[in-house]
């Protein structure tokens, strides 16, 4: 069976509710915040300019940029703390033998 549009469908008090209730959902969705923005700047007509989308998609844009980074640092401590565990390892390897032939021996492992 067919479902009925107003049976599914949203009226616009019910979608008002549904924002005022959990307007983070609203600021956390970049594609509805872009249509909302184009929305507004459609409504000011030819002639003026919004700097504030300006503004914010500058800001979008060093935000990716410093996403990027903090992924970059990130790999890269894991990288460092790796390196760290594998010499931690060997020195301990090392400090093991209690004579020195099986010191130089462990040396040449």
């Amino acid at each position: 069976t067919a479902v009925m549009a107003s049976e599914t469908a949203f009226s616009d008090d019910d979608l008002r509710d549904l924002i005022l209730a959990e307007p983070e959902k609203v600021l956390e969705d970049s594609e509805l915040m872009k249509a909302l923005i184009a929305a507004n700047d459609r409504t000011l007509g030819g002639n003026i300019v919004d700097l504030r989308g300006i503004a914010m998609d500058r800001m979008e844009a060093r935000l990716n940029r410093l996403e990027d980074t903090h992924r970059s640092v990130i790999a890269a401590a894991y990288e460092n703390l790796a390196g760290t565990n594998q010499i931690h390892r060997a020195i301990l390897r090392m400090m093991d033998p209690m004579d020195f032939t099986p010191f130089l021996q462990g040396l040449g492992t």
